[in-house]
C-alpha cells in the first residue's frame, strides 16, 4: 500500500533515534524506566525528584508516550495506525481519538524552546513548529 505525503510527514527518523538511544541509556532516569511508568500508572499524582540532568523533563515524557502506545496496542484497543502504517511507536500514525498529549511545564521561554527541541531530535521528530513534528511547545 501507497503511504499518503501526511504520514510520510510524521515519520519518525530511526537514525536520529538510533543516534541519540546511548545517551538516553546512559541518563539516571532510564535505569527507573519501569518503576517511573509504574508509579504514574498506580498512582493519581506522582512526584519526581532528580538531579539536573537526570532525564527528568526529557525522558520521562517519552517513557509515557512509548508505554501507552504499547498497551493500546497490547490491548488491541481501536488505536491501531492509520493507512496501514504498522509502527506503534509513532503517534502521528494514530486516529485523532487516540493520540497522546503529554505536558511539561517550564519557568523560562528558552527552557520551554530547547526542551522541546531535545525532545523532537531524541523522538526523530521534526523540530517543533515544523510540519509533521511530533512535539510542540507554547510560551505565554
Amino acid at each position: 500500500r501507497q503511504q499518503s505525503s501526511l504520514v510520510k510527514e510524521h515519520a519518525i527518523d530511526k537514525q536520529k533515534v538510533a543516534k541519540w538511544a546511548p545517551s538516553r541509556a546512559k541518563l539516571p532516569a532510564a535505569a527507573y524506566k519501569s518503576v517511573i511508568v509504574n508509579a504514574i500508572q498506580s498512582n493519581q499524582v506522582t512526584v519526581l525528584s532528580g538531579a539536573t540532568g537526570s532525564g527528568k523533563s526529557t525522558q520521562i515524557p517519552q517513557f509515557l508516550l512509548e508505554d501507552g502506545l504499547k498497551a493500546d496496542k497490547k490491548q488491541d484497543t481501536d488505536c491501531t495506525p492509520e493507512l496501514g502504517v504498522d509502527d506503534p511507536l509513532n503517534p502521528s500514525t494514530l486516529s485523532r481519538s487516540c493520540r497522546r498529549y503529554i505536558v511539561v511545564t517550564q519557568p523560562r521561554r528558552v527552557a520551554a524552546i530547547s526542551l522541546a527541541q531535545r525532545v523532537a531530535e531524541e523522538m526523530g521528530s521534526p523540530p517543533p513548529g515544523a510540519p509533521g513534528s511530533l512535539v510542540g511547545y507554547i510560551v505565554r
